[in-house]
């Protein structure tokens, strides 16, 4: 669509450029086609999906800690869920974890157990992260975002948005308590977060170790980074 777009502009540019050189009728006729032509169907993400937006505006979280934290905490291969995450863990099957790797996207997935709490999770959980700073997670009818940006130097804004199976819309009760499990998770997160920054501050840091079996997605994200912050700034590390 935005190309569609890009090549209107384009197109209606040109065709005023070269109007100057007509007489008034001509210019007034092609004015008044442009006019009435019909205007293009968009498509929406939740037409496309079959959900709806649950949240009218999109939600955010100012974190003291850097982007980088946050991706790195949401790419560690499900090692950091046990721990940091009790309820979320106890309706997943871990032993099922897994992750795949693209060009600049990883995608790590997890089966879950036979019923979860409230139906939250569905038979399994997607978690897609788009290089730079980008996150997608689908479970059962929920598809969630995360929009990853900057503010400081150690700290970030991510901005949430929430979508739903059309027909669970009118689901209150649901809704509620679907979101208020998400915040839980999030405020772990950012507890975590927060703690290994901390630890990365200290003087005592060097640098550590992947965990091979789980960290590929990590990994696969630090070696984009450090591709793209050595042509930027003709270094490596």
């Amino acid at each position: 669509m935005l190309g569609n777009t890009g090549e209107c502009r384009g197109s209606c540019t040109n065709a005023e450029t070269s109007a100057t050189t007509m007489d008034d009728s001509n210019w007034q006729a092609t004015r008044r086609s442009n006019q009435q032509a019909p205007k293009q169907q968009q498509t929406t993400l939740e037409d496309w999906l079959h959900t709806t937006k649950v949240n009218e505006s999109t939600s955010a979280q100012e974190d003291m800690q850097p982007p980088e934290v946050f991706c790195d905490n949401y790419l560690d291969g499900g090692y950091h869920v046990p721990f940091a995450h009790g309820g979320l863990a106890s309706n997943l099957n871990l032993q099922s974890y897994s992750t795949e790797l693209f060009e600049k996207v990883s995608v790590q997935s997890c089966e879950t157990k036979e019923m979860d709490d409230n139906g939250r999770l569905g038979e399994a959980a997607v978690y897609a992260f788009v290089y730079p700073n980008f996150m997608i997670n689908r479970y059962g009818p929920w598809m969630d975002t995360n929009l990853v940006l900057p503010t400081a130097t150690n700290e970030c804004q991510v901005i949430f948005d929430y979508f739903l199976d059309v027909s669970f819309k009118n689901d209150n009760m649901f809704i509620e308590q679907s979101l208020q499990d998400s915040e839980v998770v999030q405020v772990e997160d950012i507890s975590l977060c927060e703690g290994v920054q901390m630890g990365l501050e200290s003087p005592a840091f060097n640098r550590g170790r992947y965990a091979p079996r789980v960290e590929m997605a990590m990994h696969h994200f630090h070696s984009l980074l450090q591709r793209d912050l050595s042509q930027k700034y003709n270094y490596n590390s």
